[in-house]
């Protein structure tokens, strides 16, 4: 039994190896706390944005513009006619070829993490976005 389950571990590491793997991991969903002293009826829904910035990876080299979440968040904003963005959530993925950390883990290293190898970094930020009316008008 032993033989063959090694013999598939290498078959995976090899689909891995030919065809490449991507992750995912949600990064800073937005927790920071804003006191707005609006009501519903000053604020108009501009509806779902979204924006994404690339940056290609070559192990620990990066080339191109710099991953910035705060750009990507200007850019959903600005692409929705908005002033505010609600119910933000940040998303930090690598699609690319990797060495995935389980099978460090699988070698006794506990703690182990997916190396990414060669691909493209992605920073997306998500959210609903709002624009402020003036209660005077």
């Amino acid at each position: 039994m032993r033989g063959r389950g090694s013999y598939l571990a290498l078959l995976g590491m090899g689909l891995a190896l030919a065809f490449g793997c991507a992750y995912q991991t949600p990064i800073y969903e937005s927790e920071d706390l804003v006191l707005l002293d609006v009501r519903p009826r000053q604020m108009i829904l501009q509806g779902s944005t979204m924006a994404s910035s690339r940056r290609f990876h070559i192990l620990f080299f990066r080339f191109g513009s710099w991953n910035s979440f705060l750009q990507v968040e200007r850019e959903a904003i600005e692409s929705s006619g908005s002033e505010l963005l609600l119910n933000r959530l940040r998303l930090k993925q690598f699609e690319g070829f990797l060495i995935p950390g389980l099978w460090f883990q699988a070698l006794g290293f506990e703690g182990a993490t997916d190396i990414p190898i060669l691909g493209w970094e992605i920073y997306t930020v998500a959210g609903t976005g709002v624009r402020i009316v003036d209660p005077l008008d």
